[in-house]
């Protein structure tokens, strides 16, 4: 995602003002106090996919906080949901005390007071912010929307996920699936935070969004050589054989999903010069491929050349130049 702030390219002196300045006040709409950290290290990407702001933010500890005099001056009516990837927490919002940890959903209602300190190290976030305009005829009758959610079942814990699989792959998420994409964020929270029935709110919004956090967790996990259905589902909460029915629904099989990535993530090594030191064996069994032979077979198929003739291939270009 574009960077927003970035400290270390600003003058020490200068990175706490620009802070409050461009970010707190301008983008989160909020004063922000220092909380005696010293150097003030922190970061900001934002992205936007179809009218959804999605940002990732890393920030030390702080004060932040938005009362009536900075209420007046936000144009959007929107909730702001951050998935806390790291970090601790203690604030009030509209009146309500909560505490957020990792792994927590924090919904921030624009519209009312809030005011958070961020304790310790700081804290790192992925959030979107949706306007309400978009959840309107989703939510119907909500329920009254928390400050705060586990994650740990159900839909929040779907939406936490799709956050964080939105966050990675925003930048480079294709315009043509941006309004899709957007779609299933809002989907997700009203299934969340509305009374209204799940089926009622479309069952492919689910279904999507199980197959992005399906594929987060293989990329992520890519090393594994024991990566497998059963580990899926685990991360899921589902059934082995509803991974094996995502899958088939997308049109390529989990199986085939997991060598795509394999072979793509051991091309990616083999051109670059950083792993040029290591040989093609060890770098295959790295990424999880316990039989060089199919590996070496399945690579050859899908690129048209042997591991070893796209590492000769790139040496020489990178000889020439």
């Amino acid at each position: 995602m574009p960077v927003l702030f970035d400290s270390k390219t600003i003058a020490a002196r200068d990175n706490f003002p620009l802070w409050q300045e461009f970010i707190a006040s301008a983008f989160f709409g909020m004063k922000a106090e220092p909380i005696g950290v010293d150097p003030f290290v922190a970061q900001v990407e934002l992205s936007n996919v179809s009218g959804i702001d999605i940002a990732t933010a890393r920030f030390p500890a702080q004060r932040l906080y938005r009362s009536k005099a900075e209420i007046a001056h936000i144009a959007q009516d929107a909730y702001c949901v951050a998935l806390v990837e790291s970090g601790l927490s203690q604030g009030t919002h509209g009146g309500v005390s909560f505490t957020a940890r990792p792994g927590d959903l924090v919904i921030i209602d624009v519209s009312k007071p809030f005011d958070l300190s961020v304790l310790g190290e700081g804290t790192k976030l992925s959030v979107i912010q949706i306007d309400k305009q978009q959840l309107a005829q989703r939510l119907g009758e909500p329920r009254l929307v928390p400050v705060t959610a586990s994650t740990g079942s159900g839909a929040e814990a779907l939406l936490a996920s799709y956050i964080g699989g939105l966050a990675q792959s925003a930048a480079t998420l294709p315009a043509a699936s941006a309004g899709r994409a957007a779609s299933i964020a809002c989907d997700l929270f009203a299934i969340a935070f509305s009374q209204r029935a799940t089926a009622d709110l479309g069952a492919e919004s689910v279904h999507d969004a199980r197959l992005a956090a399906a594929l987060t967790f293989i990329a992520r996990n890519i090393t594994d050589v024991w990566l497998d259905a059963k580990r899926v589902a685990c991360h899921l909460g589902i059934s082995p054989r509803s991974v094996y029915g995502l899958f088939e629904r997308s049109g390529l099989s989990l199986a085939e999903t997991i060598l795509s990535q394999r072979l793509e993530a051991c091309r990616a090594a083999l051109i670059d010069p950083t792993y040029a030191r290591r040989t093609i064996a060890d770098l295959a069994l790295d990424l999880g491929f316990n039989d060089l032979s199919r590996f070496n077979r399945h690579y050859r198929a899908r690129y048209g050349e042997t591991p070893r003739e796209t590492r000769t291939r790139m040496s020489g270009c990178e000889r020439s130049t």
